[in-house]
C-alpha cells in the first residue's frame, strides 16, 4: 500500500497493543517503537481560499450602504483587502484596537501566538471604519468592546458579541452570491 495507507495500519496496531498492555496480556508494546514514515499532503489543501483583487473591487461597490451590517461587511472587507490580516485576527479586534496616535490611525492586531502588530490604517479604510462606527453611533463602545460586532440573528441590529472567522467566511460567501462573482 501507499504511505497513508500504512501509516493507517501501524496506528491500528499500536493501538490494538495498547488496549493489549491495559488489560495485562501483554508487558510492552512492540509496534510503540516502531517509527512511520513521513508523510505530508503538498497540493494545497487546507490553504486559505484567495479571492482576486478584481473579486474584492466588484464586491465592495456592490455593497448598497442602507443599513449597519452593510458598513460594517464594507469595514471588514477593507480590513482583509488593505492589511492582509487573517479573518481570526480581523474578527478579534476590538474597539481600542483602533487607534489615533496624533499622525495616523493604527490598527494593534493580535496573531496567532500572542503577536503584536500595529499596521498604519489605509486613507479608504479610514474612512470605511469611522463611516461603520458613525452608523453604529447607537452602540455603547467601550476599549474591550470587539470592534465587529455580529447580528441579532437575521436581524439588522447589532450585539455586543464579536463575530468570528466563519461569520465572517459565511458574509463574504453571501455577498461574493448577491455580487454574482
Amino acid at each position: 500500500g501507499k504511505a497513508p495507507t500504512r501509516k493507517l495500519y501501524l496506528a491500528a496496531l499500536r493501538q490494538f497493543f495498547d488496549v493489549l498492555v491495559n488489560r495485562h496480556a501483554m508487558i510492552l508494546n512492540p509496534a510503540l517503537s516502531v517509527k512511520g514514515e513521513r508523510y505530508a499532503v503538498a497540493d494545497g489543501e487546507g490553504l486559505t481560499p484567495e479571492i482576486s483583487v478584481e473579486q474584492v473591487r466588484t464586491l465592495m461597490q456592490s455593497i448598497q450602504f442602507k443599513t449597519i451590517l452593510d458598513y460594517r461587511d464594507a469595514a471588514i472587507l477593507g480590513c482583509l483587502r488593505f492589511t492582509g490580516a487573517r479573518v481570526g485576527a480581523v474578527a478579534s479586534l476590538t474597539y481600542g484596537a483602533f487607534v489615533f496616535d496624533g499622525l495616523e490611525y493604527l490598527l494593534s492586531f493580535v496573531e496567532k501566538g500572542n503577536k503584536q502588530r500595529r499596521i498604519p490604517v489605509n486613507s479608504s479604510l479610514k474612512v470605511l471604519i469611522l463611516d461603520y462606527l458613525k452608523a453604529a453611533e447607537g452602540l455603547e463602545w467601550k476599549k474591550e468592546s470587539p470592534l465587529f460586532r455580529a447580528s441579532h440573528g437575521r436581524t439588522e441590529r447589532l450585539s455586543n458579541q464579536a463575530v468570528s472567522g466563519n461569520d465572517i467566511y459565511r458574509m463574504m460567501k453571501r455577498r461574493l452570491k448577491l455580487a454574482k462573482l
